[in-house]
């Protein structure tokens, strides 16, 4: 039907405005909510970009997978398999009053 160049255009096109602004309301939100030290529109750029990109790279691997596999209910094992194993090596889930290195 088409080739998976012409689909992963498709899809990002379709999906760039919840990508983009997902996080940006997210983080407008967030940001001054951590309470952080230095909270300069600078920094709230940077921690929005970060943001940013950490969608992409999801909608990325999402799309990759879904590309690689056949039925849809594979390629939702696989990404949830991705994202537990994203999620709980990240530090995500972290206390960060007292966190340390061990």
């Amino acid at each position: 039907m088409y080739g998976p160049h012409s689909y992963i255009l498709s899809t990002y096109l379709i999906h760039m405005m919840s990508v983009v602004l997902y996080p940006l309301v997210q983080n407008t939100i967030s940001f001054w909510l951590y309470d952080f030290t230095d909270d300069s529109f600078k920094n709230y750029f940077v921690w929005s970009l970060s943001m940013v990109m950490v969608c992409f790279t999801g909608c990325s691997v999402g799309i990759t997978v879904g590309i690689l596999t056949e039925a849809p209910a594979s390629a939702a094992i696989i990404m949830n398999a991705l994202i537990m194993m994203n999620v709980l090596g990240s530090g995500a889930i972290v206390n960060a009053n007292q966190s340390n290195w061990f």
